[in-house]
């Protein structure tokens, strides 16, 4: 506080201080010594410079102030009818030079609220997660597991089987000079009889591939129904094969059909696809049949899990949208887990489909709680879309108890986020992310890490059959996690 401000302050104080001591002073002092002990105590040594007048007046009479020359008592101001405040109001000069301009420059300042702006509403409103991105998540998360059950099926549908135990070559129609080599794939000719113990004196004159097989195994397996054995046996990895291109080709068509049909849409063309070509795969009489099927049946999975995946990247945010899409593969491996379990009801690899391919049934019964991708339908929707879009959040938010955030122009902020939405650029393509300093470096390591991974991990998955089938199930359980 400055020197001014201090004295004005203490002036008023002893003039307070001077009232009351004149109008409550009763002692006199009447013998010739008073004058003697005030001139004491009004001393500079007993008494401090700025409180003698104080010191003065209290122990003064009307007799003693008129034998002291030169003295003349304060003048005291009338008493206000309210006291002064304890606080003083300071005035833009004051308080400056008090604070200084640094001080006030730091002090916070009054805002108002800002209006409502045109940016991201459904991210605003809705948040980065919710109950009701919860139900949604979880709900499409589960078309994980049926994409896993066709991928991994090949364990249980053709498990492994060997010669003479499982299986052998039919020999009811052999010949007496003809008999089976000891793996059971050929059928020998010999120049002469063949002894009982399958041995021949003469001359073997030709060799060919048996055709007929008789097996002895409590499962079913399509390897039994077409014969796939001995030189037949590289077609139990060529169906793998038709597989694994479908879903190639399923993510393909997924993002591209995502260019016109709403990534809802495309999830229920992907779920009705897999439910029909499941079924007509477990059926089907041919190996070729079976190929073509289950490679359709395979789009129609990576069609599921693509446009599941745009979904729900589109209703979450911020650091839950990157956990999500991290934890999206732990229902494939929670579906690994559990086809042991599912193989474990069915003997005949035709059933074995059907329980893997019906469970996609359920989530058809979901759709009513599967959400459209909001900012899909404002882009590429009509104005229809949009009162959808709006009807949508507002169900949403009230899930997650936000409705208190909901502005009143909340439908021109849907408005302006699709004029926004509509007129960005394009994302950029796969070929305009190898473009760069060092982009092809990252990209081609990329690449390269996720080829290493899938083919090792698919690899070894996909040939745990060829361990036997004593290990078979904590394998594929060890798989899985």
């Amino acid at each position: 506080m400055t020197p001014e401000f201090l004295k004005q302050h203490i002036q008023r104080n002893n003039s307070n201080n001077s009232i009351y001591s004149n109008q409550h002073t009763t002692t006199n002092y009447n013998n010739d010594n008073d004058s003697s002990r005030l001139s004491a105590s009004l001393t500079s040594a007993t008494t401090p410079p700025l409180t003698q007048t104080h010191n003065a007046s209290r122990y003064m009479t009307r007799n003693d102030a008129n034998s002291i020359s030169g003295y003349t008592p304060p003048a005291s101001p009338a008493p206000s009818a309210t006291p002064p405040p304890c606080t003083p109001t300071l005035n833009a000069n004051v308080r400056n030079r008090i604070f200084g301009e640094a001080a006030l420059a730091q002090m916070p300042k009054a805002t108002s609220t800002p209006p409502t702006t045109a940016g991201d509403i459904i991210g605003s409103v809705l948040g980065d997660f919710g109950i009701w991105q919860l139900r949604s998540v979880l709900i499409l998360f589960l078309c994980k597991l049926p994409a896993s059950w066709f991928m991994a099926c090949i364990i249980y549908t053709a498990p492994e089987i060997k010669p003479l135990t499982q299986y052998h070559c039919d020999a009811a129609e052999l010949t007496a000079n003809q008999s089976v080599t000891a793996n059971q794939c050929y059928v020998v000719n010999w120049s002469a009889n063949v002894g009982p113990n399958g041995t021949s004196t003469g001359a073997m004159l030709s060799q060919k591939p048996c055709t007929q097989f008789i097996y002895e195994d409590n499962f079913y397996s399509f390897i039994m129904q077409y014969n796939l054995v001995c030189l037949r046996e590289i077609f139990v990895a060529w169906t793998q094969y038709w597989h694994l291109f479908g879903v190639l080709v399923g993510g393909v068509i997924g993002t591209k059909a995502m260019l016109k049909l709403s990534p809802r849409t495309v999830y229920i063309i992907g779920a009705v696809l897999q439910i029909i070509l499941g079924v007509v795969t477990g059926y089907s009489t041919d190996l070729t049949m079976h190929c073509i099927f289950r490679c359709l049946a395979a789009i129609g999975c990576a069609m599921m899990f693509t446009s599941a995946q745009a979904i729900f990247v589109d209703i979450t945010g911020g650091r839950y949208r990157t956990g999500v899409i991290i934890l999206y593969d732990t229902f494939w491996s929670l579906g690994v887990i559990l086809l042991p379990g599912i193989s474990s009801f069915f003997n005949n690899w035709s059933q074995l489909y059907l329980g893997i391919t019906f469970p996609t049934v359920i989530l058809l019964f979901l759709l009513q709680w599967t959400p459209e991708s909001p900012r899909w339908l404002l882009k590429n929707g009509n104005e229809h879309d949009v009162y959808r879009v709006e009807r949508m959040i507002r169900k949403a938010v009230d899930i997650n108890e936000r409705t208190f955030l909901i502005p009143d122009d909340f439908r021109q902020q849907i408005e302006k986020l699709r004029e926004t939405l509509r007129s960005q650029k394009p994302p950029a393509t796969w070929v305009q992310l190898w473009r760069g300093p060092r982009a092809k470096h990252y990209m081609l390591a990329a690449h390269v890490a996720l080829a290493c991974y899938i083919v090792n991990y698919m690899g070894m998955l996909l040939n745990l059959r060829s361990f036997g089938r004593d290990y078979r199930v904590p394998n594929t359980i060890a798989m899985g996690k």
